[in-house]
Order: C-alpha cells, then structure tokens, then sequence
C-alpha cells in the first residue's frame, strides 16, 4: 500500500512522514511539497491514500483533491489546514473527502484518520469493490 504526503512546508512533512512510517512501516511513503508535485506522483504511483495540505502555492489541497477524486474516486484523502473554515470543510465533504484535520497536527488524530482510511480499503477489498 503507498500513502502520498503533500505539505509545502519541509520539517512538517518530513516529521509526519517519519511518524507515519513508525506507526506504518508496511506503508509506502511518498512526497511532495506541492499540489502539481503531488498529482504527478499520484498520476505515476496511484497511491491508496493521500493525505494534503489545503493552503499551498499553486494547486491547493482542495484542488488537488479534486483532480484525484475524478482521476480514481475511490483514493482516501486527509486533508489537512492551519484554519478551520467551514467553506473549505463543506467543500471538501462534497468531495468525498475521508477526514479533516486541523494543524498543528495531532498525531493521534492523524494515525486514527490514516487507520479508518486503510479499514475502509480493507472492506472494499474483501467487497470486490478494489
């Protein structure tokens, strides 16, 4: 299974990757600082999991989402933001996104967040819907 984490800001990507790699380590983790990195990767990997900052230069989190969704709807996605702004989250609902977190980044909001994220794959692959 791979996770693609896009965060523009260097030190909270490289933590939340070394923190998701030790609660994870069968995951594949891949990065990127960017909305258009990201979706280069995804369009190259197409990880099962995609966790993103809203707020980025260029494509944000939102669009990102978006792109991923109509590429292949049944990707997880975490999006992640320094502000709780009820647009965004209603936004990102309508997109299928699976969870919301809000920076600065509670660990244990986000393994949580990542391990409903791989329940759910696991009953789509036991449904045959994967």
């Amino acid at each position: 299974m791979k996770l693609l984490m896009v965060e523009d800001d260097d030190q909270s990507r490289e933590l939340s990757c070394r923190l998701i790699t030790h609660e994870f380590a069968y995951l594949t983790i891949l990065q990127a600082d960017d909305g258009k990195s990201g979706l280069d990767l995804f369009r190259e990997h197409f990880p099962d999991i995609v966790i993103s900052d809203i707020t980025m230069p260029g494509m944000d989190g939102i669009a990102l989402a978006a792109k991923i969704k109509a590429l292949r709807p049944e990707t997880k996605i975490i999006l992640l933001t320094a502000h709780s702004d009820k647009r965004r989250l209603s936004v990102s609902m309508e997109l299928g996104i699976n969870d919301y977190i809000v920076k600065p980044i509670d660990f244990k909001a986000l393994t949580t967040a990542i391990q409903a994220c791989l329940d759910e794959i696991g009953h789509e692959v036991r449904r045959g819907h994967r």
